[in-house]
């Protein structure tokens, strides 16, 4: 079984330096907190 890493955020800011920070420190995903600060209008999936 393979385990993945990753962490989940949820602040005010953008999302998008969370995405490189994670990749430069080798963690498989980002969770945003949809419930919260990330709602899906406000996510660009492009």
């Amino acid at each position: 079984m393979d385990v993945r890493q990753g962490f989940m955020i949820e602040h005010g800011g953008d999302y998008r330096p969370a995405f490189a920070a994670a990749a430069e420190a080798g963690f498989d995903y980002v969770e945003l907190n949809m419930e919260a600060r990330f709602s899906r209008e406000t996510v660009d999936a492009a």
